[in-house]
């Protein structure tokens, strides 16, 4: 049966080609913290991207479990993969400053809680970035935990003129 996308293998996608975003609904190994789990999709690299959430923690303006998970998480991965860069930066000018505001300083952009594996020493052959962050949900005082792979094959795709003409 000829390809759909009409690609042959060792072949290159069509400049433009699209990527595909999918839901998994079995993960070979799932952590017991992340309960939603997709992922990237490309017709030249296959699976580039898994993305994982925790369930939302609500009512919580200082995302205390959310920031619990997070730190329990970011532990864990440093026992495989080594100590992470670490974003967890508070703007100088913040209109909520405070850890019972944290919350509304995600949610403001005031506030980053992020953690990134890069070392290729320690990463797996395929996997190139892992990237940990806490997300305000948009729900008032709700948050969870997210965790994203990145795999060889992965690259960033910024819209330009010609992005997504062939599907016109």
């Amino acid at each position: 049966m000829p390809d759909p996308f009409g690609i042959t293998a060792g072949s290159t996608p069509p400049a433009g080609m699209a990527k595909y975003h999918v839901a998994f609904h079995a993960v070979p190994k799932p952590h017991p913290a992340f309960h939603n789990y997709s992922g990237v999709w490309t017709p030249a690299g296959g699976i580039v991207q898994v993305l994982a959430s925790s369930k939302i923690f609500a009512d919580e303006a200082d995302c205390r479990s959310a920031r619990d998970l997070y730190d329990r998480i970011k532990r864990q991965l440093a026992q495989v993969y080594g100590a992470p860069e670490t974003f967890e930066l508070i703007d100088e000018e913040a209109t909520w400053p405070d850890l019972h505001e944290f919350w509304n300083a995600l949610n403001h952009g005031e506030r980053t809680h992020f953690s990134r594996w890069t070392n290729p020493a320690k990463l797996d052959a395929d996997i190139t970035q892992i990237d940990l962050m806490i997300i305000a949900e948009d729900q008032y005082d709700s948050s969870h935990v997210m965790i994203v792979y990145r795999f060889s094959g992965y690259q960033e795709q910024t819209p330009g003129d010609e992005y997504g003409l062939d599907s016109l």
